[in-house]
C-alpha cells in the first residue's frame, strides 16, 4: 500500500486552516464550559471560582516549547517566539501565585487573579493580532496545537475570570 501525498497546490493556506480549527476549538470550548464548568461554578465563592479558572493558566509556559529546535520551523520569527514564551511565562508565574494565595485566602490572591487575567488576555490578543505578520502558522510544526486548541481555551478562560471580577461579590468574612 502507497502513501499518497497531499498536492500542496489544492490545499488551504496554512493560516486559513489555523483559523478555521481556532474558531471550531473556541466553539468546543464554550459548550465544554458551558455545559460541564459553568453548573459547577455557580454556587461558589468569587475567590474559589477565580482560583479554578486560574488552574489552566499555570500552564502557559508549555510556549517555550516553541524554543526547543524541531518543534517548530527555524523560519518561526525568533523575536515574536521571544515575546510569546516571556508573556505566557509571566501569566503562569502570575497565575500560579494567585491560585496559591487564593488557597491561603490571602488578601493579595483577588489581585493577582486580576492581575494574571488582564496580563494573560492582553498577551494572548497581542500574540493573536501579530501571529499572521509572521507567518506564523505556517512555521509551527509540531507545536500546532497550541494556538489551534489552547489559545481559545486560555481566552476564554481569562474572559471568564475577568467577569467574575467584575461581576462577583467577595466571600463572607
Amino acid at each position: 500500500m502507497s502513501v499518497e501525498s497531499v498536492d500542496s497546490g489544492s490545499m488551504l493556506p496554512t493560516a486559513a486552516i489555523f483559523a478555521g480549527m481556532a474558531l471550531t476549538s473556541m466553539v468546543a470550548w464554550l459548550l465544554v464550559l458551558r455545559v460541564a464548568v459553568a453548573p459547577a461554578l455557580r454556587e461558589l465563592t468569587r475567590e474559589r471560582k477565580l482560583q479554578l479558572l486560574l488552574l489552566p493558566q499555570q500552564f502557559r509556559h508549555v510556549s517555550a516549547l516553541l524554543l526547543v529546535p524541531g518543534v517548530a520551523s527555524p523560519d518561526l520569527n525568533a523575536a515574536w517566539v521571544r515575546a510569546l514564551v516571556i508573556g505566557d511565562v509571566a501569566t503562569a508565574v502570575l497565575a500560579i501565585l494567585a491560585v496559591f494565595a487564593l488557597s491561603r485566602r490571602a488578601r493579595l490572591g483577588v489581585p493577582l487573579a486580576g492581575i494574571a487575567s488582564v496580563i494573560g488576555l492582553l498577551d494572548l490578543l497581542k500574540n493573536v493580532a501579530t501571529a499572521p505578520g509572521v507567518g506564523a502558522a505556517d512555521h509551527m510544526q509540531a507545536a500546532a496545537a497550541i494556538p489551534t486548541l489552547l489559545v481559545p481555551l486560555m481566552l476564554l478562560m481569562h474572559v471568564w475570570a475577568l467577569h467574575v471580577l467584575l461581576t462577583s461579590r467577595p466571600a463572607a468574612a
